[in-house]
């Protein structure tokens, strides 16, 4: 095909394009939720009109529609190396790969080469789909999937927006300090991936009541792995709502401060002492409310004596269910004795 007709042709195939990219991204994002894969916002495009006339000119494909193998692209930006082996899994159980035309770019040539890491694969939505409507005249155009850590993707955009991808783009002394930070970038992937690994060693030694860990500082990690396994041990099937928000945590671990418990060790005595099988659990229960029901039943005076300043407002009908527990009435009068705004902690 020559580049008049490549050009006459092309307006037509971007709107199909279009429309691939489109099933594209519904088909990942619904595959990263169901897999519960997290990742920085999916990105997708299909490539303009003119860079596509310009790649055409400068490649000369002779079936240009079927050979440009990016006129549609998705990329997926994970946090972690090992992310990527469960995304590229997703993406080969969801679409056909060729395996002729994906590049590994995380590999390097040598020993001594450092820079841009990705993995690409080159997909088709397959024949099985031309059966759905949606799909129909899409299922043979090919596409690209590119899979990268953050770090990975830093390096790329900096790679791209300085135009320093060439070897020769910089003096060989500025060259080299460039190529230095990315050694360094990929050894902060690495390191990242190392201690995720021992943040789950980690959590399996709390589970298994590792005496080498007594000693050490509470942590949000030790607070959700403990009380989630005390749940799971002692308390009803049921789903705990986990927070993401770092200064709600900031405040509990201060509660817990106040109330003496700053260690490992510390925490499993006050999680033992506590009737899990009286709890009752539903979906808006969440770490924070069992583990400030716990201080609350241990010793409500101490409590609200040297742990509550007012950081937070409850329901004072969420307490009857701990005095209950607690076999007392005193902490659910002492709650409605105090003047603060209303609504559910637990």
């Amino acid at each position: 095909m020559n580049d008049k007709e490549f050009a006459d042709q092309l307006p037509k195939h971007l709107k199909k394009c279009s429309r691939l990219e489109r099933a594209i991204e519904r088909i990942v994002s619904d595959a990263l939720e169901e897999g519960e894969i997290r990742c920085l916002p999916l990105e997708h495009r299909t490539k303009d009109q003119s860079s596509a006339i310009n790649k055409q000119k400068t490649k000369k494909y002779d079936t240009p529609f079927s050979e440009m193998t990016d006129l549609v692209g998705c990329r997926i930006i994970v946090y972690l190396e090992s992310d990527i082996e469960a995304v590229e899994k997703l993406v080969r159980e969801h679409f056909i790969v060729d395996e002729t035309q994906s590049i590994d770019k995380r590999k390097p040539s040598s020993v001594r080469e450092v820079g841009y890491r990705s993995l690409h694969l080159i997909c088709s939505l397959g024949k099985e789909r031309s059966l759905l409507k949606e799909y129909q005249e899409l299922c043979e155009m090919p596409f690209e999937v590119q899979i990268r850590t953050a770090m990975e993707h830093t390096w790329a955009a900096i790679e791209h927006k300085l135009n320093y991808k060439s070897a020769t783009a910089l003096p060989e002394q500025l060259q080299r300090r460039f190529m230095v930070i990315s050694g360094t970038l990929e050894l902060l992937d690495r390191e990242l991936a190392a201690i995720s690994i021992e943040a789950d060693a980690y959590r399996k030694k709390l589970a298994e009541n590792d005496i080498n860990i007594q000693s050490d500082p509470l942590s949000e990690l030790t607070i959700v792995t403990l009380t989630l396994h005390y749940l799971a041990q002692h308390a009803s099937n049921a789903e705990i709502h986990v927070p993401k928000n770092t200064q709600r945590y900031s405040d509990l671990l201060r509660e817990l401060s106040d109330f003496g418990i700053k260690s490992v060790s510390e925490f499993e005595t006050l999680l033992s002492s506590f009737p899990f099988k009286d709890l009752k659990i539903d979906e808006s229960t969440s770490i924070h409310g069992v583990v400030r029901s716990i201080m609350f039943v241990k010793d409500y005076e101490r409590y609200f004596r040297d742990c509550f300043h007012g950081q937070y407002v409850f329901e004072e009908d969420s307490f009857d269910d701990i005095a209950e527990i607690a076999d007392t009435a005193a902490i659910a009068e002492h709650i409605r004795d105090l003047d603060y705004q209303i609504y559910d902690v637990l």
